[in-house]
């Protein structure tokens, strides 16, 4: 690793900006954090110094801050983080026209480069052919284009997590080493949720009700009824989650430029993707409820005595629709 030759004090602190972002929040206690942050990352206390350099940051995005909070995040070990913010810092530098710390941060992410582990994800087709798949690493969800890629990551253990509508959910932990690491991961595929309405063996279905039910209407009916209901009251939350995602996409758009968000940009952005599962999620779950409402109106109709009823065959552990005139 090269030596450098600008002091610790003089290439981090001494760069500190003094001039804060347009909506800065609270300048004064972010200074008292830095100081704090400085003092403990000069004793080695580095669990203690990283997060009062990111509050101090958050509170008063800095360029300088920025480089301290590169710096500890690269004596932790996290260099892929670290590298990412001295490029980050970089960017700051160059739209304020500060060559120095333009400078100091390309030099810094440079030397990092080589050094940075990466991951892996593949992802077998049989996955990507599965309607609302999700994938988390480390609680963050990670999108398509980042499957099948090697791509930087901080040295530790990682935790994946697999998911999709009517599949059990998989999580799997991979190691990647430090530096210089060329770790990969297949993900495992899925297998369906058991079905949880069955029948003891060798019991056939029990007689199906085609009584009506009060006022003239089958039981069929009211419970078609019901089922429309429940269908339209999930459709309409599901338009206010998706509401919701779009709102919360938009101020995410004020933190990013392109794919680089600062802390508050990458949470609007994570909330606006709960929100927008949530929303489809919903309005599938509402779609669904709504036709089987409609079936099981129509179906139950007095003049026919038709009934729909749905039965599980032990046997076979297939789910059966039934209908009978």
């Amino acid at each position: 690793m090269k030596v450098h030759t600008l002091s610790l004090a003089t290439a981090l602190f001494a760069l500190r900006s003094a001039s804060a972002a347009a909506q800065a929040t609270d300048p004064v206690t972010a200074e008292v954090l830095f100081q704090e942050a400085r003092a403990l990352l000069q004793a080695g206390q580095l669990e203690q110094a990283c997060p009062k350099f990111i509050e101090s940051h958050r509170l008063d995005p800095a360029t300088g801050t920025l480089l301290a909070v590169a710096t500890c995040h690269e004596r932790q070990g996290k260099l892929a983080t670290a590298w990412s913010e001295f490029t980050k810092a970089a960017g700051r530098a160059r739209q304020e026209s500060s060559e120095d710390r333009m400078s100091l941060a390309v030099q810094r992410a440079d030397e990092l480069q080589p050094r940075l582990s990466t991951l892996s994800i593949s992802v077998p087709p049989e996955l990507v052919a599965l309607p609302g798949l999700r994938i988390q690493r480390d609680g963050l969800e990670i999108g398509a284009s980042t499957w099948n890629r090697a791509l930087p990551i901080d040295g530790g253990e990682h935790t994946l997590h697999v998911s999709a509508p009517g599949y059990v959910s998989r999580s799997v932990t991979v190691s990647v080493g430090l530096s210089e690491d060329s770790a990969s991961v297949t993900l495992p595929l899925l297998e369906r949720e058991p079905l949880v309405a069955s029948l003891p063996a060798g019991e056939a279905p029990g007689p199906r009700d085609t009584a009506p039910a009060s006022g003239g209407m089958t039981t069929s009916r009211a419970v078609g009824i019901g089922l429309g209901a429940a269908g339209a009251g999930a459709l309409a939350v599901g338009a206010v989650f998706l509401t919701g995602a779009l709102i919360k996409k938009s101020e995410a758009s004020d933190h990013c430029q392109g794919n680089a968000c600062d802390p508050t940009g990458l949470a609007l952005r994570s909330e606006a993707v709960d929100w927008g599962h949530a929303a489809t999620a919903l309005g599938i779950g509402g779609a669904l409820l709504g036709a089987a409402g409609v079936t099981l109106y129509f179906v139950g109709a007095p003049d026919t005595g038709g009934e729909l009823s749905l039965w599980v065959a032990p046997e076979r552990a297939t789910a059966c629709w039934e209908v009978a005139f």
